[in-house]
């Protein structure tokens, strides 16, 4: 329902209205996205040190043809290129394809290498720390702080900013 005010309109859900429940299905759309990814990941083998959407859909700011972009990051040793990995990572995609008809985009991202970004300070670390939602594993801010703490004293660090 529309109420025209001094500025517009201030618009109310009709609660008697019978499309009703669709409205709250489709209102409640993102976090069920989230809900069924953090399922997904749970079954990941081996379990990732941390797994977190980010981007345009954790800003909420997505078009309909914005991708999906989700972190996964792993235990050092973990080869990326293990058949059974890489099935998991294609079938993870093809879930979100089929939950939310957009693309899914998956950085995964071995220990050394996000040590690395750290180190050298990517931009992309300071996005996924501002922006990113966590779906399992240790908080980002823990793991950014622990790999901090291990840069030796002659290589940069990055900065707080």
């Amino acid at each position: 329902m529309a109420d025209p005010t001094n500025h517009g309109f201030v618009y109310r859900l009709n609660r008697d209205h019978v499309l009703v429940a669709a409205v709250e299905v489709a209102m409640r759309a993102r976090a069920t996205v989230l809900e069924r990814l953090a399922s997904a990941v749970e079954a990941l083998v081996p379990a990732p040190t941390h797994v977190a959407v980010f981007g345009s859909f954790a800003r909420g700011d997505g078009t309909p043809h914005s991708d999906i972009d989700v972190l996964v990051l792993l235990e050092p040793g973990h080869r990326l290129d293990d058949a059974a990995w890489v099935e998991q990572m294609r079938h993870l995609g093809e879930q979100v394809l089929s939950w939310t008809g957009n693309r899914a985009e998956m950085l995964v991202l071995e220990s050394e290498a996000f040590s690395l970004s750290i180190r050298t300070g990517e931009p992309i670390i300071a996005a996924l720390l501002e922006e990113s939602i966590q779906l399992q594993g240790l908080p980002l801010e823990e793991l950014v702080r622990r790999q901090a703490a291990h840069t030796p004293p002659d290589e940069p660090r990055p900065s707080s900013e």
